[in-house]
């Protein structure tokens, strides 16, 4: 068993076996009446995740919500994945292209980059 599959199956048991999406977008931002900036993006992946910390195995951030907002962004997206390993939950960034149109928006903003994620999709 590979390490992801053993740490996902002991999480699986512990908390529950979901994956819980960290999709900061403009109209999420406007909804929780945040900032479209890295403060908002840094406010919404701080309560998402004490909300969720013990509940949940695996945090997926999606990288275009965090690369739209340039290296500023990259940064924050890897306190994210350092701050979900420190919690003990597994990381998956979400880093596909071709995805549906609100995290296409985000792409178009991005420039391109990668964390130390436990997981990445392709």
């Amino acid at each position: 068993m590979t390490f992801f599959a053993g740490k996902l199956a002991e999480l699986s048991k512990k908390r529950s076996p979901l994956c819980l999406g960290l999709d900061p977008s403009r109209e999420v931002f406007a909804e929780w009446g945040l900032k479209d900036d890295t403060e908002g993006l840094r406010r919404f992946c701080g309560v998402m995740m004490e909300a969720a910390a013990d509940r949940v195995a695996v945090f997926k951030p999606q990288s275009g919500f965090f690369e739209r907002f340039g290296p500023p962004g990259l940064s924050e997206m890897a306190s994210v994945v350092a701050a979900i390993r420190d919690q003990g939950s597994l990381s998956i960034i979400d880093c596909k292209r071709g995805d549906v149109s609100g995290t296409m928006e985000g792409y178009a903003e991005a420039s391109s980059a990668r964390t130390a994620a436990s997981a990445a999709t392709p």
